[in-house]
C-alpha cells in the first residue's frame, strides 16, 4: 500500500522501530529496568530463599499452575455464579438476624473461627468489636433446623455449641448469641429464650424459632419490613388485604390508596379514640393522614388530636405522609386577616399548624379553597415560600376549578415558582364531574394528582341514612355547609331515589362478596386518576371494613363498572370534540385499572 506525501507516492513501512530514535530510547529504558529487577531478585534469593529454591524455580512453578480465572478462560468456562442466598429458615429466625447480608468470606456469614481468648484487631472486626472482650456463640456454627413442630421451624437445643464465656455487650454475666450486622453485633440474651415446650422424635428439647425474641442493640440489616409496609404481617392483621400505594401526580411522593382524614371526628374531642384510630389505620398500611386548621369542635382541635396520635405512634417521620389545609382560620372569632390566602394568613397559619401537629414540616400544605379577594400571584408566592423554607415538601389545591388550577400553573411557570402537585376534589358515585370531565385536560397537560374526599358521600353510600338520620352522623352533628350537601341526596325529595340506587348497588356488592361501603371505596380507587381516597371513621371496626375494600378492587371489571354506571344514571356529559363534531369519549372507561 502507499500513502501520498507532498504529491508523491511512497511505500508504507511495516515497522518504524529500526530507525526511530524515540523507540530505541524506550527499549534501552525497558532493558535497564529488567536488569535492575533481576539483580534485586537475586539479592532476595540469596538472603531469604532456601538453598534449593531459586527465583527461576518459583517462576516456573507459577507458570505451570494457572490461576482460577486463567483456568476458566483456558477451558472456555464462564466465571462461577455468586453463592446462593441463605435459606429461608436462617433469614426468618430472629436469632440469625444480621447474618443474611454479611460478607462473602462464608456462604452464610463472616466466619468467626478465631482461637478463644484472642484479643486482636482481626477478632474485633470479625466478631463485631463489642464482643471482643468476651466470647459469644458463633452463629455460623448453629445447625440447621431440620425438624418442625406444627409446620414451624425448630432448633434442636441439644445440638447447640456451648458459649464459652458470657459476652459483655449486654451486661456482665449474661450469655448471648451474637451475629455480625452492618454496623454492630446482634445479641440475643439466652436468658430471655422461652422454655422449650416441644420435643423431637429422639426426645430432645426443641425450640420454635418463630418464638425467639428480637435481638436487641443492633443496627444491622433488618429482616422485618417497616410497620406500615408489613402491616399485614403484624399480629391481628391476618385476613386483611395488602395496602397499595400510588404516586401523587407526577411527583415521586407515594401514598396509600386509602387514607385517613380527621374531618369526620372533628366534633369528638377524644384523644384516646383518635390514638386508636390512627394506630389501627397505620397497622393496616395507611401512610397518609390529613387534617385542616379549621377542623374540630373548636378550630385547630383536629390537628392537635392528630399530632398527639402521630407522636404516640412513635414511627419514623419518613414513613408518614402528613397533610393539612389552610384557608378558614384556626380561631372561632378571627379578625379581617384570619381567613383567605393572603401571604400574611398563609405563613402565620402554617406556623400554627406545625405547632399543633408537633412537626417540623408537613408533606403537603393545601390551599383549602380559592380566594377571589387576594391576587393569585400573592398566594402562589406564599406557598412557594413555604416549600423553600422547609415548612412543607409539596403544596396543592382543594376544590379549585380547572381554570383556577390552570392560572396557578401559568403563574408558576412565568415566575419560575414551585407548582402544586395535587388537587383535592370531592369524588364519589354521586359526584363525578370534576374528576371525570373538568380536570381531564389538566391531568394530561400538567400531570396533577387527585386525592379525593367524601368517597362515600358523607356516609350516604354506606346506607346508614335509609331509615333516617342517625344521631351521631354528619347530618346530625355537622355544620350547615355539610348538611346542605347531604340534603341533596337524603332530603325529602331525593331520599327515595337514593335508596333505590343503594338497593341495586347492594346486589352488585353481594355478588362480589362485599358490603356497600367497600364497593363505594373500591369504585373510587378503581379509577387510576385517583391517587388516594380519604375516609373517616369513628371506630376501628369502620377502618377495618374500609380497608377490606381492597379485596374487591381487582375483582372489578369494565363490565361491572358499566353496570354500576347504568345503575347510577349520572354519566357526566363530556365536552364537544369539534374535529369529529360529537361529544368526547368519557374518561373513566379509559382510566380504570387494567385487568
Amino acid at each position: 500500500s502507499t500513502q501520498s506525501t507532498w504529491g508523491k507516492s511512497l511505500p508504507v513501512k511495516a515497522s518504524m522501530s529500526t530507525f526511530s530514535p524515540s523507540r530505541r530510547i524506550k527499549d534501552q529504558v525497558i532493558d535497564g529496568a529488567k536488569a535492575k529487577y533481576r539483580d534485586e531478585r537475586n539479592v532476595y534469593a540469596a538472603n531469604f530463599l532456601p538453598e534449593n529454591v531459586t527465583p527461576q524455580s518459583q517462576t516456573e512453578a507459577r507458570s505451570r499452575t494457572p490461576s482460577p480465572v486463567q483456568a476458566r478462560v483456558n477451558t472456555g468456562l464462564r466465571p462461577s455464579p455468586p453463592p446462593p442466598a441463605p435459606p429461608s429458615w436462617q433469614v426468618e429466625a430472629s436469632l440469625l438476624e444480621g447474618v443474611a447480608n454479611s460478607s462473602n468470606n462464608s456462604r452464610y456469614g463472616t466466619a468467626s473461627r478465631v482461637p478463644v481468648g484472642t484479643d486482636s484487631p482481626q477478632r474485633e472486626q470479625e466478631t463485631g468489636g463489642s464482643h471482643s472482650r468476651g466470647n459469644s456463640l458463633d452463629l455460623n456454627s448453629l445447625p440447621r433446623p431440620v425438624e418442625s413442630n406444627a409446620g414451624q421451624p425448630s432448633l434442636n437445643l441439644g445440638a447447640l455449641p456451648r458459649p464459652v464465656e458470657a459476652s459483655n455487650a449486654r451486661g456482665p454475666g449474661q450469655t448471648t448469641l451474637s451475629g455480625v450486622g452492618q454496623s454492630g453485633p446482634a445479641s440475643l440474651n439466652l436468658g430471655s429464650l422461652p422454655n422449650p415446650g416441644q420435643q423431637n422424635a429422639a426426645g430432645q428439647p426443641t425450640l420454635n424459632l418463630n418464638s425467639l425474641p428480637q435481638p436487641a442493640g443492633q443496627s444491622g440489616p433488618q429482616v422485618a419490613q417497616s410497620q406500615n409496609q408489613a402491616g399485614n404481617a403484624a399480629a391481628g392483621n391476618q385476613g386483611f388485604p395488602k395496602m397499595e400505594y400510588r404516586r401523587v401526580g407526577n411527583s415521586g411522593l407515594k401514598v396509600s390508596v386509602l387514607s385517613y382524614g380527621t374531618w369526620i371526628t372533628t366534633n369528638v374531642n377524644n384523644q384516646a379514640l383518635t390514638n386508636q384510630l390512627v394506630k389501627r389505620a397505620w397497622e393496616l398500611g395507611v401512610n397518609y393522614f390529613e387534617s385542616a386548621q379549621s377542623y374540630g369542635g373548636q378550630k385547630g382541635q383536629a390537628e392537635t388530636l392528630l399530632g398527639n396520635a402521630l407522636k404516640n405512634l412513635n414511627v419514623a417521620r419518613e414513613e408518614l405522609v402528613v397533610a393539612t389545609k389552610i384557608y378558614y382560620g384556626s380561631t372561632e372569632k378571627g379578625g379581617v386577616n384570619s381567613r383567605g390566602l393572603s401571604r400574611k394568613h398563609i405563613i402565620e397559619s402554617a406556623e400554627g399548624c406545625l405547632k399543633r401537629l408537633q412537626l417540623d414540616y408537613v408533606d403537603i400544605f393545601f390551599c383549602h379553597r380559592y380566594d377571589p379577594t387576594c391576587p393569585l400571584e400573592e398566594s402562589v408566592r406564599a406557598m412557594n415560600w413555604l416549600v423553600e423554607n422547609g415548612k412543607c415538601l409539596y403544596w396543592g389545591t382543594s376544590e379549585f376549578t380547572a381554570d383556577e388550577i390552570r392560572k396557578t400553573h401559568v403563574l408558576c411557570e412565568r415566575y419560575n415558582l414551585i407548582k402544586p402537585i395535587v388537587e383535592e376534589p370531592m369524588y364519589n358515585m354521586l359526584v363525578r364531574d370534576k374528576v371525570e370531565v373538568e380536570y381531564e385536560d389538566l391531568l394530561t397537560e400538567y400531570g396533577i394528582g387527585n386525592i379525593v374526599w367524601m368517597p362515600l358521600a358523607g356516609g350516604v353510600l354506606s346506607g346508614k341514612y335509609r331509615e333516617g338520620v342517625p344521631p351521631t352522623s354528619r347530618m346530625a352533628t355537622g355544620n350547615e355547609a355539610t348538611k346542605a350537601i347531604l340534603r341533596g341526596w337524603i332530603g325529602p325529595d331525593s331520599l327515595a331515589n337514593t335508596n333505590k340506587i343503594l338497593n341495586q348497588l347492594e346486589q352488585v356488592a353481594q355478588s362480589l362478596g362485599a358490603t356497600l361501603p367497600q364497593l363505594g371505596l373500591a369504585w373510587v380507587i378503581y379509577n387510576k386518576d385517583v391517587n388516594s381516597a380519604i375516609f373517616g371513621a369513628t371506630s376501628t371496626a369502620q377502618i377495618e371494613e374500609n380497608i377490606r375494600a381492597l379485596n374487591i378492587l381487582h375483582k372489578l371489571t369494565p363490565e361491572i363498572d358499566a353496570q354500576i354506571n347504568t345503575i347510577l344514571g349520572n354519566q357526566p356529559k363530556t365536552l364537544m370534540d369539534y374535529m369529529k363534531y360529537r361529544p368526547k369519549d368519557p374518561r373513566r372507561p379509559q382510566a380504570i385499572l387494567p385487568k
